[in-house]
């Protein structure tokens, strides 16, 4: 089988900024006086002297389980959680991958088939810069597909102090909920020296079940997750090379919003990415790769039917890449960036006590994208114009799927589509 979805597709938005806003930070650890009002006017430090914007700052806490939770602040914002590490992001009304969700301009493609590995749950607080959502019409260099917004998390990167002697930082937090006994521990460590810099950091969380105010548990709302990686990052006065690294591992986590848990999430994210000046043009270019394996059951944590256990198996690997050339002009400042994706999905329902049942749920799924975009963008006065054009291919293939026959008739009345 073989087909392409939407060979060619032209996204062209004209926004017309006054005192509206353009992107929403939400910043690690505001203090709640920094939102008193959500339409304070605020000078953007982004680079290339990018837009005047009209900011919100939403606090953050790095003590949250869940990255999503951060959204929680921002107007307009808000969560769906399948379980304590599973948030999937909404902003006014839509959610899921209507939302494009980056991790510094990376897209994050998950593993489970029903959002149990969401784009948010593949970082943790204490590592994160900022949480950026735009407010309306998104740019067209956000994402591939923005029809319902965008949101792109800036992590924290290597810090170059341009000192010949070895400077070292760092943060450490520790914290603890009574309700569900929660615990968190993280450390991150900054060690420069002249023009290099290496980022260490680690995480772990981990909590039981939640109880209501009457002593109600709410099961499974068990979850166990750990994250740890480093960024190495060299700077020079034109130029910067950085390459991270991230790993995360989730087991024995509930999701009592779907018909599994999860079992384990094992990950490996590598991005490699840099910035560089060619005459007047400032570029920017990036490569990154993600694998994923993901177990989920039916039986682990939940009280189940012996005769009806189910493990779903999901696999999926993701090879991104983007580059953006910017340069100002008299009339405005322009850029043109080419950007894309290549994805692959597979997934085996199996029962662990029925060797013969084994349903081969995606196979070899294909998912790719590629776009090309150019965003121009001018102040005149108070009022900021910005168009942009975005040209989009994307192709889809998968492999025939199939299902073992000779199994019992509880087997068979099974939904095949049970999974995370």
């Amino acid at each position: 089988m073989n087909f392409t979805l939407k060979p060619l597709a032209l996204a062209v938005n004209l926004v017309i900024l006054g005192s509206s806003a353009m992107a929403l930070p939400a910043l690690a650890n505001n203090t709640q006086g920094t939102i008193e009002d959500i339409e304070v006017i605020t000078i953007s430090n982004q680079r290339h002297n990018s837009l005047v914007d009209n900011q919100s700052y939403a606090q953050g806490k790095t003590t949250e389980a869940d990255l999503a939770n951060w959204l929680a602040s921002v107007p307009g914002a808000n969560i769906n959680s399948n379980g304590p590490i599973t948030g999937i992001a909404q902003y006014r009304g839509l959610f899921g991958d209507r939302v494009a969700t980056t991790l510094d301009g990376h897209p994050i493609i998950g593993a489970g088939p029903n959002a149990m590995d969401t784009p948010l749950s593949y970082s943790t607080p204490l590592i994160v810069d900022s949480m950026t959502v735009y407010r309306g019409i998104a740019p067209v260099s956000a994402g591939m597909s923005t029809i319902g917004g965008a949101i792109d998390i800036s992590m924290r990167k290597a810090e170059v102090m341009n000192s010949q002697k070895v400077q070292v930082s760092g943060d450490l937090q520790a914290g603890y909920r009574s309700n569900n006994s929660a615990s968190t521990l993280s450390g991150v460590t900054n060690i420069a020296t002249g023009d290099v810099a290496v980022l260490l950091y680690g995480n772990t969380q981990v909590g039981d079940s939640m109880e209501s105010g009457d002593g109600t548990v709410i099961e499974p709302t068990d979850f166990d997750k750990t994250q740890a990686g480093f960024d190495v990052r060299h700077s020079t006065e034109n130029n910067t090379v950085g390459l991270s690294y991230h790993y995360t591992k989730t087991t024995d986590s509930g999701t009592p919003a779907l018909p599994m848990d999860i079992e384990y999430i094992e990950s490996s994210r590598i991005n490699l990415d840099g910035d560089f000046q060619l005459g007047q043009w400032q570029g920017e270019w990036s490569v990154g790769y993600l694998d994923a394996d993901h177990g989920m059951t039916n039986f682990l944590m939940r009280a189940h039917d012996p005769m009806k256990k189910r493990r779903n198996t999901a696999l999926a690997d993701t090879t991104d890449f983007k580059f953006v050339l910017n340069r100002e002009f008299s009339f405005g400042e322009l850029s043109f960036g080419v950007d894309g994706y290549l994805a692959t999905h597979d997934s085996v329902i199996t029962n662990p006590t029925n060797a013969m049942f084994e349903v081969v749920n995606f196979n070899n799924v294909q998912d790719d994208r590629f776009g090309f975009f150019t965003e121009w963008q001018n102040q005149y006065g108070q009022t900021t114009v910005q168009f942009g054009v975005r040209i989009k291919h994307a192709i889809s293939n998968a492999d025939e799927v199939s299902g073992n026959m000779a199994m019992n008739m509880s087997d068979m009345n099974m939904d095949s589509g049970m999974g995370g």
